[in-house]
């Protein structure tokens, strides 16, 4: 049952999902948002769902650069690092790969080209070209 107390940081029960579903139902009830705003918000929740397994920073192969890709990739991150059922960094970039690379991040399209790009050429097997994306031995 909701209080409508403020609950202290580090309160289980406090999530960012959760935030996100309690101010949907607000701004419906009050008659509603302007659309896109209810769009933005339900986009933003949509996106807490899909990524809530994601569990290494290599899994937002769509958010992080090239630059942060070759650091996560040089450092030992695992291409198949999941959790549970959730997907791997190497499932997601093949995915994009797939699409046609038509995810598009908030770099655009040419920059998750390359980042998954990356991902994928670090699960193969190591070669002279791909060396940049494996850990030093």
């Amino acid at each position: 049952e909701e209080t409508g107390r403020i609950s202290l940081p580090g309160d289980p029960r406090v999530t960012a999902e959760r935030i996100l579903r309690l101010r949907i139902q607000a701004m419906e009830a009050a008659q509603g948002p302007p659309p896109p705003a209810l769009a933005r918000a339900n986009a933003a929740l949509d996106w807490l769902q899909t990524s809530s397994e994601w569990s290494t920073p290599l899994h937002h192969v769509a958010l992080i650069g090239a630059t942060r890709a070759r650091k996560l990739l040089r450092g030992g991150a695992d291409v198949h690092a999941s959790s549970g059922d959730g997907p791997s960094p190497l499932s997601l970039a093949n995915d994009l790969h797939a699409a046609g690379h038509a995810a598009v991040g908030p770099l655009g399209d040419q920059h998750v080209c390359e980042v998954a790009r990356l991902v994928r050429a670090a699960a193969e097997p190591w070669t002279p070209q791909t060396h940049e994306l494996f850990p030093d031995a």
